[in-house]
Protein backbone atom coordinates (compact mmCIF):
# COMPACT_ATOMS: atom_id res chain seq x y z
CA UNK A 1 0.00 0.00 0.00
CA UNK A 2 0.98 3.12 -0.72
CA UNK A 3 1.50 6.02 1.89
CA UNK A 4 3.08 8.61 0.23
CA UNK A 5 0.10 11.35 -0.30
CA UNK A 6 -0.41 10.47 3.58
CA UNK A 7 3.37 11.11 4.46
CA UNK A 8 3.06 14.76 2.42
CA UNK A 9 -0.05 15.46 4.14
CA UNK A 10 1.45 15.39 7.36
CA UNK A 11 4.10 18.25 6.54
CA UNK A 12 2.19 19.88 4.70
CA UNK A 13 -1.38 19.97 7.18
CA UNK A 14 -0.07 18.81 10.14
CA UNK A 15 -1.63 15.64 9.93
CA UNK A 16 -2.29 12.34 6.86
CA UNK A 17 -5.63 11.24 6.27
CA UNK A 18 -5.94 7.35 5.52
CA UNK A 19 -9.74 7.62 4.33
CA UNK A 20 -12.00 4.59 4.41
CA UNK A 21 -8.79 2.76 5.75
CA UNK A 22 -10.77 0.45 8.47
CA UNK A 23 -13.51 -2.06 6.39
CA UNK A 24 -16.46 -2.99 8.02
CA UNK A 25 -15.95 -6.02 9.70
CA UNK A 26 -12.91 -4.66 11.44
CA UNK A 27 -14.76 -1.44 12.97
CA UNK A 28 -17.42 -3.73 13.97
CA UNK A 29 -15.25 -6.05 16.10
CA UNK A 30 -13.68 -2.62 17.39
CA UNK A 31 -16.84 -1.65 18.42
CA UNK A 32 -17.80 -5.16 19.94
CA UNK A 33 -15.05 -4.09 22.32
CA UNK A 34 -15.81 -0.73 23.13
CA UNK A 35 -19.48 -2.28 23.76
CA UNK A 36 -18.44 -5.02 26.20
CA UNK A 37 -15.69 -2.70 28.14
CA UNK A 38 -18.48 0.09 28.52
CA UNK A 39 -21.10 -2.71 29.81
CA UNK A 40 -18.53 -3.98 32.29
CA UNK A 41 -18.28 -0.09 33.26
CA UNK A 42 -22.20 0.49 33.83
CA UNK A 43 -21.25 2.95 30.52
CA UNK A 44 -18.98 5.47 32.59
CA UNK A 45 -16.14 6.67 30.86
CA UNK A 46 -12.17 5.17 31.25
CA UNK A 47 -9.47 4.19 29.00
CA UNK A 48 -7.93 0.85 28.41
CA UNK A 49 -4.19 -0.17 27.52
CA UNK A 50 -1.74 -2.93 28.74
CA UNK A 51 -2.92 -6.52 28.73
CA UNK A 52 -6.44 -6.19 28.99
CA UNK A 53 -6.46 -4.31 25.47
CA UNK A 54 -3.79 -6.84 24.24
CA UNK A 55 -6.51 -9.66 24.63
CA UNK A 56 -9.06 -7.55 22.93
CA UNK A 57 -7.24 -6.83 20.36
CA UNK A 58 -5.48 -9.92 19.63
CA UNK A 59 -7.98 -11.03 16.30
CA UNK A 60 -7.23 -7.61 15.01
CA UNK A 61 -4.02 -9.03 13.37
CA UNK A 62 -5.03 -7.43 9.71
CA UNK A 63 -5.44 -3.71 11.46
CA UNK A 64 -2.59 -3.95 13.46
CA UNK A 65 -0.13 -5.38 10.50
CA UNK A 66 -1.36 -2.79 8.57
CA UNK A 67 -0.07 0.35 11.22
CA UNK A 68 3.09 -1.15 11.62
CA UNK A 69 3.53 -1.10 7.80
CA UNK A 70 2.29 2.74 8.45
CA UNK A 71 4.94 3.67 11.06
CA UNK A 72 7.61 1.84 9.63
CA UNK A 73 7.19 3.60 6.27
CA UNK A 74 7.07 6.86 7.75
CA UNK A 75 9.90 6.15 10.17
CA UNK A 76 12.42 4.84 7.63
CA UNK A 77 11.26 8.51 5.66
CA UNK A 78 12.10 10.24 8.60
CA UNK A 79 15.47 8.51 9.38
CA UNK A 80 14.43 7.39 12.50
CA UNK A 81 17.09 4.46 14.34
CA UNK A 82 16.07 1.09 14.79
CA UNK A 83 12.16 1.12 14.35
CA UNK A 84 11.92 -2.05 13.62
CA UNK A 85 12.09 -3.33 17.04
CA UNK A 86 9.72 -0.31 18.67
CA UNK A 87 6.33 -1.82 19.39
CA UNK A 88 3.08 -0.17 19.55
CA UNK A 89 1.71 1.35 22.85
CA UNK A 90 -2.24 1.10 22.34
CA UNK A 91 -4.82 2.65 24.08
CA UNK A 92 -8.81 2.72 24.49
CA UNK A 93 -10.41 5.89 25.53
CA UNK A 94 -14.01 6.23 26.02
CA UNK A 95 -15.82 9.37 26.40
CA UNK A 96 -19.40 8.62 27.80
CA UNK A 97 -21.72 9.05 30.74
CA UNK A 98 -19.90 11.56 33.74
CA UNK A 99 -16.83 13.40 33.28
CA UNK A 100 -17.91 14.79 29.72
CA UNK A 101 -16.39 17.92 30.50
CA UNK A 102 -13.18 16.97 32.13
CA UNK A 103 -12.26 14.84 29.55
CA UNK A 104 -12.54 17.65 26.91
CA UNK A 105 -9.74 20.65 26.26
CA UNK A 106 -7.10 18.21 28.09
CA UNK A 107 -4.04 19.77 26.24
CA UNK A 108 -1.43 17.53 25.59
CA UNK A 109 1.84 15.79 24.05
CA UNK A 110 2.59 12.73 23.21
CA UNK A 111 5.39 10.34 24.37
CA UNK A 112 5.78 8.76 21.05
CA UNK A 113 7.01 10.62 17.74
CA UNK A 114 3.68 9.33 16.09
CA UNK A 115 0.07 8.99 17.08
CA UNK A 116 -2.44 7.43 14.58
CA UNK A 117 -6.34 7.53 15.85
CA UNK A 118 -8.63 5.82 14.62
CA UNK A 119 -12.72 6.66 15.26
CA UNK A 120 -14.68 3.94 16.57
CA UNK A 121 -17.83 5.59 18.06
CA UNK A 122 -18.47 9.44 17.15
CA UNK A 123 -21.11 11.73 18.66
CA UNK A 124 -23.50 13.84 17.01
CA UNK A 125 -24.82 16.91 17.94
CA UNK A 126 -26.17 19.93 16.35
CA UNK A 127 -24.25 22.05 19.02
CA UNK A 128 -20.85 23.41 17.80
CA UNK A 129 -17.82 22.57 19.81
CA UNK A 130 -19.99 19.43 21.55
CA UNK A 131 -19.01 16.63 19.46
CA UNK A 132 -16.02 15.60 20.51
CA UNK A 133 -14.12 16.92 17.61
CA UNK A 134 -9.82 16.46 17.38
CA UNK A 135 -8.15 20.06 18.39
CA UNK A 136 -4.64 19.81 16.78
CA UNK A 137 -1.99 22.52 16.68
CA UNK A 138 0.99 20.79 15.18
CA UNK A 139 4.99 21.58 15.65
CA UNK A 140 4.54 23.32 18.44
CA UNK A 141 7.65 22.19 20.38
CA UNK A 142 10.72 20.81 18.97
CA UNK A 143 11.78 16.74 19.15
CA UNK A 144 13.69 16.35 22.53
CA UNK A 145 15.15 13.63 24.48
CA UNK A 146 15.33 15.70 27.75
CA UNK A 147 13.43 14.22 30.37
CA UNK A 148 13.14 17.75 32.39
CA UNK A 149 12.53 19.39 29.62
CA UNK A 150 9.69 17.44 28.73
CA UNK A 151 8.55 17.75 32.24
CA UNK A 152 8.46 21.49 32.37
CA UNK A 153 6.53 21.02 29.09
CA UNK A 154 4.08 19.41 30.62
CA UNK A 155 3.69 21.64 33.45
CA UNK A 156 3.14 24.46 31.51
CA UNK A 157 0.94 23.23 28.90
CA UNK A 158 -1.20 20.92 31.16
CA UNK A 159 -2.69 22.82 34.29
CA UNK A 160 -6.19 24.29 34.52
CA UNK A 161 -4.96 28.04 33.97
CA UNK A 162 -3.38 27.17 30.08
CA UNK A 163 -6.27 25.01 29.59
CA UNK A 164 -9.12 27.95 30.47
CA UNK A 165 -6.53 30.17 28.08
CA UNK A 166 -6.23 27.83 25.46
CA UNK A 167 -10.01 27.17 25.22
CA UNK A 168 -11.16 30.63 25.15
CA UNK A 169 -8.33 31.40 22.08
CA UNK A 170 -9.02 28.34 20.31
CA UNK A 171 -13.02 28.77 20.32
CA UNK A 172 -12.53 32.36 19.28
CA UNK A 173 -10.29 31.72 16.68
CA UNK A 174 -7.80 33.81 17.99
CA UNK A 175 -5.06 31.22 17.53
CA UNK A 176 -4.81 31.02 13.96
CA UNK A 177 -2.26 27.74 13.99
CA UNK A 178 -4.72 25.36 15.85
CA UNK A 179 -7.61 23.51 13.94
CA UNK A 180 -10.19 20.95 13.96
CA UNK A 181 -10.56 17.61 13.00
CA UNK A 182 -14.53 16.37 12.72
CA UNK A 183 -13.66 12.65 12.82
CA UNK A 184 -15.33 9.75 11.15
CA UNK A 185 -15.32 6.45 11.80
CA UNK A 186 -13.66 4.15 8.97
CA UNK A 187 -11.29 6.76 8.63
CA UNK A 188 -7.36 6.54 10.65
CA UNK A 189 -5.51 9.80 11.51
CA UNK A 190 -1.68 10.17 11.84
CA UNK A 191 -0.25 13.19 13.07
CA UNK A 192 3.59 13.61 15.31
CA UNK A 193 1.59 13.24 18.61
CA UNK A 194 5.15 14.73 20.52
CA UNK A 195 5.00 17.90 18.87
CA UNK A 196 1.84 18.69 18.51
CA UNK A 197 -0.40 19.72 21.32
CA UNK A 198 -3.93 17.87 20.66
CA UNK A 199 -7.38 17.71 22.69
CA UNK A 200 -10.79 17.13 21.80
CA UNK A 201 -13.86 19.03 22.26
CA UNK A 202 -16.39 18.42 24.86
CA UNK A 203 -18.69 15.59 23.71
CA UNK A 204 -22.59 16.06 24.66
CA UNK A 205 -24.24 14.67 27.53
CA UNK A 206 -25.68 11.28 26.54
CA UNK A 207 -23.68 10.78 23.43
CA UNK A 208 -20.16 8.62 23.06
CA UNK A 209 -16.99 9.04 21.85
CA UNK A 210 -14.78 6.25 20.94
CA UNK A 211 -11.31 5.81 19.79
CA UNK A 212 -8.46 3.45 19.00
CA UNK A 213 -4.73 5.32 19.47
CA UNK A 214 -2.08 3.88 18.83
CA UNK A 215 1.17 5.32 19.80
CA UNK A 216 4.95 4.41 18.04
CA UNK A 217 8.26 5.27 18.76
CA UNK A 218 8.48 6.63 22.17
CA UNK A 219 11.37 8.90 23.03
CA UNK A 220 11.78 8.05 26.54
CA UNK A 221 11.19 4.18 25.69
CA UNK A 222 13.97 4.31 28.54
CA UNK A 223 12.94 6.29 31.01
CA UNK A 224 12.03 5.34 34.43
CA UNK A 225 10.20 8.64 35.39
CA UNK A 226 7.84 8.31 31.93
CA UNK A 227 7.29 4.33 32.67
CA UNK A 228 6.70 4.23 36.70
CA UNK A 229 4.30 7.59 35.52
CA UNK A 230 2.08 5.14 32.87
CA UNK A 231 2.28 2.63 35.74
CA UNK A 232 0.27 5.21 38.11
CA UNK A 233 -2.03 6.40 35.92
CA UNK A 234 -3.36 2.95 34.64
CA UNK A 235 -3.18 1.80 38.06
CA UNK A 236 -6.03 4.86 38.91
CA UNK A 237 -7.66 4.24 35.62
CA UNK A 238 -7.88 -0.03 37.08
CA UNK A 239 -9.44 0.84 40.49
CA UNK A 240 -11.41 3.36 39.10
CA UNK A 241 -12.74 0.77 36.11
CA UNK A 242 -13.31 -1.89 39.45
CA UNK A 243 -15.29 0.74 41.50
CA UNK A 244 -17.13 1.67 38.15
CA UNK A 245 -18.26 -2.41 38.37
CA UNK A 246 -19.10 -2.75 41.53
CA UNK A 247 -20.84 0.80 41.92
Amino acid sequence: MEFEIQRNELDNKGYGLFENLIDEETLNSLKKIVDKNLEKNKDNSFFLTGENLEKDLSENTKLLDLIIQIFHFFSKKDGLKEFESRKIYKVLRVISKGKMYSNSYDFHFDAHHYTVLIPIYTPTSNEENYNGDLILMPNMRNKTNSIILNIIQKFFYQNKLTKVILKFLINKRIIKKSFKIKLKPGNAYVFNGFRSLHCNQVVKNGLKRATLLLHFYDLFENSKIINFNRQIRQSLENKNIKKNINT
